[in-house]
């Protein structure tokens, strides 16, 4: 057992602990949940999300969880926090969007959060305590990550996915996404980020892809209920056509032996031999092309018991319900250009009015590229970020230059594609990225033929 050092090291190794959680709350601010939270309190967390090491908890319904979290008590939520431009009505008129050089210079900054400096170095570990992460037992390894989440809601692990099979897939991806083009200029669907032949950008939504913003393609490989192939009988894309199938995927990536532990610890499944004590809802890939707009701050869902007072200050005290794990296919899919994913580290934590003040918002100052609170991941060809379902975050611009915007082969390359993989226990239903799309019509109904 490697004995741990008593003192936490910042980014360059001289500060005490205290100056660093110091550092910590003036930086992120500090969610605290009462003292006084009663024994019967946790022990009600504990029959609604089960013990880690419980080998006989049986998941919960829905309905179950609503009745048993009904006379959980609210916690009272302390976090000093920083005034927004909602106290200034005219702060919208007077913001100027900043050149393409500032948004590269913040993006540099935030890549280099002190947060994400130990991660560099230190997989999957925010606060670095030791040289290195080898010294540790395999189990601690997988606990130290999982704090990174629980604490800080995302976790950087570096190189677990081998990246022959990422090329493989980033190629299949490429082909993907022409098609999916060409299906949307047959349908007479506007989909670049910008103005094209006349045409001003235009959202969509099929049961296989929808747009979430302006130039930002989101594609669902399988859902809870569709994870067979597509039997679209078309070259080029049998990887992806057999996601759930491919016992290549299954090992490499899946289940990956590096980062899955990591997703079984936080989701309750450690201490289970059950292989369905984790699910996997869906998984998917994303577009993000040239000229895209950011997003506004959000969370990937909504809280768990809508209809509940205080649902918000409420669910800051649960565990982890779901996560989402972001690959790049390519190390250029996760460079500063095309436009790394933000978050605000602690914000699985945050009550009802912090969220308020951020999330579906793009004129507060927490929505600013240059906030002290946002951290960028800058993650390379085999890299993974693993975020709680419930931290805001949000896609930012793809600033690559495209020569010749009429070229669609010129946009696809210059886009950024990330694999994604959401998972959760096994009582979860995402009702809200891809439910809606259920009844949709299918994006490959025109019958093109390949090209």
């Amino acid at each position: 057992m490697v004995k741990k050092s008593k003192k936490k090291r910042n980014s360059r190794g001289d500060a005490s602990m205290e100056d660093e959680n110091d550092k910590k709350d003036l930086l992120l601010g500090t969610v605290s949940i009462a003292d006084d939270m009663t024994s019967s309190s946790s022990s009600l967390l504990d029959s609604i999300f089960g013990s880690s090491g419980n080998k006989n908890s049986k998941p919960s319904t829905e309905r179950d969880l609503f009745a048993k979290v009904s006379s959980l008590p609210k916690s009272r939520i302390k976090m000093s926090t920083a005034p927004s431009s909602h106290d200034d009505p005219d702060s919208k008129k007077r913001r100027i969007r900043p050149s393409r050089n500032d948004i590269l210079q913040q993006r540099r900054r935030q890549s280099q959060h002190p947060l994400l400096a130990s991660s560099m170095d230190f997989p999957g570990v925010f606060e670095r305590e030791h040289d290195t992460l080898e010294e540790l037992p395999w189990e601690e390894q997988v606990a130290e990550m999982a704090q990174s989440v629980l604490q800080h809601g995302l976790c950087i692990i570096r190189n677990p996915v081998d990246t022959g099979i990422l090329q493989a897939i980033a190629s299949q991806a490429r082909v993907l996404q022409s098609r999916i083009c060409r299906e949307l200029d047959a349908k007479g669907i506007s989909w670049k980020a910008t103005k094209s032949n006349g045409f001003e950008p235009q959202t969509f939504r099929f049961q296989q892809a929808a747009s979430r913003c302006k130039g930002r393609m989101d594609m669902a490989i399988g859902t809870d209920n569709s994870k067979t192939p597509s039997n679209r009988g078309e070259n080029g894309t049998k990887m992806i056509d057999t996601f759930y199938q491919n016992t290549d995927i299954q090992q490499h990536i899946l289940q990956n032996p590096k980062f899955y532990p990591v997703i079984r610890n936080l989701l309750g499944g450690a201490g289970s031999d059950d292989p369905e004590a984790v699910k996997l809802v869906y998984a998917g890939l994303i577009f993000n092309l040239p000229d895209s707009e950011d997003q506004p701050w959000h969370q990937d869902g909504v809280p768990l018991f809508p209809e509940a007072r205080n649902t918000a200050d409420m669910q800051a005290s649960f565990p982890p319900y779901a996560l989402n794990v972001f690959i790049p296919l390519e190390t250029q899919d996760g460079s500063i250009e095309r436009g790394p994913t933000e978050f605000l580290p602690g914000s699985h934590q945050w009550s009802a009015e912090q969220l308020e003040q951020v999330n579906n918002s793009s004129e507060n100052a927490d929505n600013s590229s240059d906030s002290p609170k946002a951290v960028s991941p800058i993650l390379k060809q085999g890299d993974v970020l693993i975020y709680d379902y419930r931290v805001c975050h949000r896609g930012t611009s793809n600033l690559v230059s495209v020569k010749d915007d009429n070229k669609d082969v010129d946009t696809v390359q210059a886009s950024r594609r990330i694999l994604y993989l959401m998972y959760a226990r096994p009582w979860f239903t995402d009702h809200i990225n891809f439910d809606c799309t259920k009844n949709a019509e299918s994006i490959w109904s025109t019958g093109l033929r390949k090209k």
